[in-house]
C-alpha cells in the first residue's frame, strides 16, 4: 500500500501476539510512501519480533492509545528500524528507480528520522493528531530507554 497522502489509511501488519506486550509477525509487512517525488519502501520480514512500540507504559493510558491498535503499523517499522539501529539489512529499504524495479538503499537511519517515520505512519494510519503527538513525544524523549538505541549509538 503507498501511503503519502494524509486521507490514505495505511494497513496494518499481520501479527500474533506472543507475550502480553510483544508481537511476531505472520507475514511480511510493506510501508510505502513517496518522499521528494521519490517512491520508498521498508519491508519488514515475516517472523520479526516487536512490542508494540517503544513508547513507554505510562503514555499509553495518557494517549488513549494501544499497542495492537491502529499504532501496529507505526510501531513495526520504527522498532525495525531501533532492532538495527538505522543500519537495516540488504533488501529492507529501497526506492523504485524505473516502473517495477526497486533499488537499494543503503541508507543509515537516525533515531531522530526513525521516530519521525513513526509519526508519520501513524497519521496516515488514521490517529488523532494529539493521539499521536503524545506517543511521538513519548518516543523521543524515552525511546532509547527499551535498550535498542542508546544515546552512545549515536542515535540522536
Amino acid at each position: 500500500m503507498m501511503s503519502g497522502n494524509s486521507d490514505v489509511i495505511v494497513p496494518q501488519p499481520l501479527n500474533i501476539p506472543t507475550g502480553p506486550r510483544s508481537y511476531r509477525l505472520v507475514a511480511d509487512y510493506t510501508y510505502e510512501w513517496v518522499k521528494a517525488g521519490v517512491r520508498r519502501r521498508i519491508t519488514v520480514p515475516e517472523g520479526f519480533d516487536y512490542d508494540g512500540a517503544s513508547v513507554p507504559r505510562f503514555a499509553w493510558s495518557i494517549c488513549g492509545l494501544h499497542p495492537d491498535g491502529l499504532i501496529r503499523a507505526a510501531a513495526c517499522i520504527h522498532d525495525w528500524l531501533y532492532e538495527h539501529k538505522g543500519e537495516l539489512p540488504y533488501d529492507s529499504y529501497q526506492r523504485l528507480r524505473w516502473p517495477d524495479v526497486w533499488e537499494n538503499v543503503p541508507k543509515v537511519w537516525t533515531r531522530r528520522n526513525a521516530d519521525r517515520m513513526f509519526g508519520r505512519i501513524m497519521r496516515e494510519s488514521g490517529i488523532r493528531k494529539i493521539r499521536r503527538r503524545v506517543a511521538y513525544l513519548a518516543v523521543r524523549g524515552f525511546g532509547w530507554t527499551m535498550g535498542k538505541w542508546t544515546p552512545a549509538d549515536g542515535g540522536s
